[in-house]
């Protein structure tokens, strides 16, 4: 069974009814505790080639291949229908092992995939069982010898107090965070770091920010209307970065935390129309902008000086927008790829995109707030 029937368990049950499913390495790596992603990658290929899994359609960078059903895991099958009764007794949603998945002292060289099989067993049993009476219970997915030794490693770690008559201690979860002296959390907590660090520099790329500045933008209300916000835009648009060369159509800088605002998804589409509209037209000649720095601000400062600037021309820009000034639109718009191109120019610390600095004030619109401001539009054009 071990690795490949261990992983293909792993994706039958997250898979459920469905036909398909998004599976990265990285979470499969994450999901079995492995120190690295070439045992999965061979793992993945193994059983693509064996008639388990078929790519239904190719990753995309760090996203993962979307994999069906091979012949071997169709439910019109023999085969299909066994492997999927015992995914979901393992890992389906009340799984003997699906709380266990992904803790990181059954990683390889720890406790491994045995030792999580062993241990979901042993903590949906009233009482304890015998060495030899587990050993055939589990021999028809876990070789005997391997039940064996993972018996003795449940035991060294204390996970376990006995080996012949074998039942959890009592309090066993705290002998599994400290499995190999700790070694075990320190290694998944650096995979995991990794992966982070992966995914970040994906949706960077991609002119996203990353998930945690994702997560402290949406904290904020619509920059436009005052409600729940649940998209992210981009003030100046993406359009007119790319387009007046201040950023590659791949670059980290798209997604630059000056130039992210949280936005309700109505407001974003009303304002992609305009963007798409006004994409190739020219923007108007203004003077040279800059920031003068007073004594040495440090960087955290620098960004919290160069958001307030960019907020106070995105103010400009949507209120134009409000009051159908597509003009004084266009001139805010320069004004801020201006005061960007100038301060980061020069400054590296600066142009690191990540590092969302503060929550945005709620904007006013001729006095009102933005909120009954659009409702009242609402209202009129449905009259």
């Amino acid at each position: 069974m071990f690795p490949d029937g261990f992983n293909v368990l792993v994706i039958r049950a997250r898979m459920g009814r469905k036909h398909s499913e998004r599976v990265s390495q990285r979470l499969l790596v994450e999901l079995t505790s492995k120190a690295g992603r070439a045992g999965v990658s061979d793992s993945f290929q193994r059983l693509t080639q064996g008639g388990h899994l078929r790519v239904v359609k190719h990753s995309v960078f760090l996203v993962g291949h979307v994999y069906g059903k091979g012949p071997l895991l169709d439910s019109s099958s023999e085969s299909g229908r066994t492997i999927g009764r015992l995914a979901d007794t393992l890992f389906g949603k009340d799984g003997l092992c699906r709380d266990l998945l992904g803790h990181h002292a059954f990683g390889h060289g720890f406790l491994n995939n045995s030792g999580l099989i062993v241990v979901g067993v042993l903590a949906h049993t009233t009482g304890p069982i015998s060495r030899a009476d587990l050993r055939r219970y589990l021999a028809p997915i876990v070789p005997t010898r391997t039940t064996a030794r993972a018996i003795d490693r449940l035991f060294q770690e204390g996970v376990i107090g006995d080996v012949k008559q074998i039942a959890l201690a009592e309090n066993w979860l705290e002998f599994l965070d400290r499995v190999g002296d700790g070694r075990a959390r320190e290694r998944a907590e650096r995979t995991k770091a990794r992966h982070s660090r992966e995914r970040d520099e994906f949706v960077l790329v991609s002119g996203s920010p990353t998930a945690e500045d994702r997560r402290r933008i949406l904290m904020s209300p619509c920059v436009v209307c005052g409600g729940p916000s649940n998209e992210v835009d981009h003030f100046p648009p993406q359009t007119f970065l790319k387009t007046y060369g201040l950023v590659k159509r791949k670059s980290r800088s798209r997604a630059h935390f000056s130039f992210l605002n949280a936005i309700c998804t109505e407001c974003h589409d009303e304002h992609d129309v305009w963007i798409t509209t006004h994409a190739k037209s020219r923007l108007p000649t203004v003077k040279e902008s800059r920031i003068t720095w007073f004594g040495e601000p440090d960087t955290e400062e620098r960004k919290k000086v160069l958001k307030l600037v960019l907020d106070r021309w995105a103010n400009s820009y949507y209120v134009a927008l409000e009051q159908g000034r597509s003009d004084q639109a266009l001139l805010a718009i320069a004004h801020a790829l201006e005061v960007w191109r100038r301060c980061t120019g020069g400054d590296p610390e600066l142009r690191e995109p990540k590092g969302v600095v503060r929550i945005p004030l709620k904007r006013t619109v001729s006095g009102k707030s933005a909120s009954s401001s659009r409702r009242s539009r609402r209202r009129a054009r449905h009259r």
